[in-house]
């Protein structure tokens, strides 16, 4: 029940994003505050992927009811073997950006949920915790960085530490 209502929650979000970007494709939220300046911008989306056509059976093992050699390699096409979604995915970037003077900082961060892998609906193998943590669903810091700007004599110059992960 919890999946099919988690389900029904993403299309009214996903639907609800795509009307709302209907006017806008991208919009930015101004900041100013006193001598604070600065912008947050997010990008939302969502995507599905498909398989369009059933596995060859050269990409499954004989073993495993197909003709191909090795059954290390199959796991995918068994868990996903009918034309069927396999993943159904909700992203966001977000980016924050202040500037005090001539100081400033910088931020973005990425996130991604994955419904179909989270719910673990496979044909064949169940995907282990570790692997559902891993591919489905996760956050990122992907840039923080801070800088100041100034002079030096008369050249304009600026300085500042970045942190990339």
């Amino acid at each position: 029940m919890r999946a099919v209502h988690r389900e029904r929650l993403a299309a009214t979000l996903v639907v609800g994003c795509m009307a709302a970007s209907v006017s806008q494709i991208a919009h930015a939220v101004g900041i100013q505050a006193g001598d604070i300046n600065g912008s947050w911008d997010t990008t939302i989306a969502y995507g599905q992927s498909w398989r369009v056509a059933n596995p060859d059976c050269r990409l499954i093992a004989t073993a495993d009811g197909g003709c191909g050699r090795s059954p290390n390699i199959d796991d995918g096409d068994l868990n996903y073997r009918g034309k069927a979604v396999f993943s159904k995915a909700l992203g966001a970037v977000t980016e924050l950006s202040l500037t005090y003077k001539s100081f400033g900082v910088f931020a973005r961060a990425s996130a991604l949920h994955d419904f179909a892998v989270t719910n673990g609906d496979t044909d064949r193998t169940p995907l282990s915790p570790e692997a559902r943590n891993l591919v489905g669903s996760y956050t990122r810091m992907l840039d923080a960085f801070g800088f100041w700007r100034f002079n030096l004599g008369t050249m304009p110059r600026s300085c500042g530490s970045e942190s990339r992960s």
